[in-house]
């Protein structure tokens, strides 16, 4: 009995040893610098706070250890290209040129831009033919062209200029970022402003890497992500840094 035990003490003993002698993965990713550049509430330091939150949760289900880079946007896809990191971070649209040479991620963050309208405009079936629409970004006019020919769409230099004309009737509508129409509205015009439930343009972070690359990782990030999703988790997380809708 007692040679028995030794036996197996030592046997636990190796197995402890070979589990520590084995290294942690490492997944290096690097993420995009600014995503809201010139935003009145700095909510890159926000989207900041969340992937950090976010990625830790990851690593501990996934038993990784995640090595967070930022780069600016120009220099992001070098460094991935290279092989300086595993994956990359922003908001990629998914082109049928890029997933030919692409693997993409679930959707980690959300960032389309979503229309604002006044209380006055009706929630149920809300109609902007022949009304003025605000927007900042000038890629938004072709699309909402698309969908109401008869709007008429005036340009704002910021953010702020943008809801202040929107709160007093200068227009009747105006599309924002969701976060940033989120933190507006929840700052500035609770019961003034409300916003549409889904995007007029659909964009939002995702991790990529080269197709020629195990797409092991993306895999593996992706069944963390719907499990923290699931757990309610994800959600928590959203609204603790001020990134839900609502």
């Amino acid at each position: 009995m007692y040679v028995q035990t030794n036996k197996i003490l030592l046997f636990l003993s190796l197995f402890f040893l070979a589990s520590c002698a084995v290294e942690k993965k490492t997944w290096k990713i690097g993420v995009v610098q600014e995503i809201f550049p010139d935003d009145a509430f700095d909510q890159d330091a926000y989207v900041a706070g969340f992937i950090q939150e976010l990625f830790a949760a990851i690593s501990t289900r996934q038993r990784v250890d995640i090595l967070i880079e930022e780069y600016p946007e120009d220099l992001l896809m070098l460094q991935l290209k290279n092989g300086s990191i595993d994956a990359s971070l922003s908001f990629f649209t998914e082109t049928p040129v890029k997933k030919r040479s692409y693997t993409f991620s679930d959707p980690v963050l959300d960032i389309g831009s979503y229309l604002v309208f006044s209380e006055k405009i009706s929630r149920k079936n809300p109609d902007l033919s022949d009304k003025i629409i605000g927007i900042t970004a000038e890629k938004d006019a072709a699309v909402l062209l698309t969908k109401y020919p008869s709007a008429i769409i005036r340009m704002y230099p910021n953010d702020a200029a943008l809801f202040a004309d929107l709160s007093t009737g200068e227009i009747d509508a105006l599309v924002a970022k969701k976060q940033t129409a989120s933190r507006f509205i929840n700052e500035f015009y609770i019961g003034q402003l409300w916003i549409a439930d889904t995007p007029i343009t659909s964009r939002a972070l995702k991790l990529l890497i080269p197709k020629d690359r195990s797409s092991d990782l993306i895999s593996l990030f992706n069944a963390s992500l719907q499990s923290l999703k699931q757990q309610g988790a994800y959600a928590s997380l959203e609204k603790k840094w001020g990134l839900s809708l609502r």
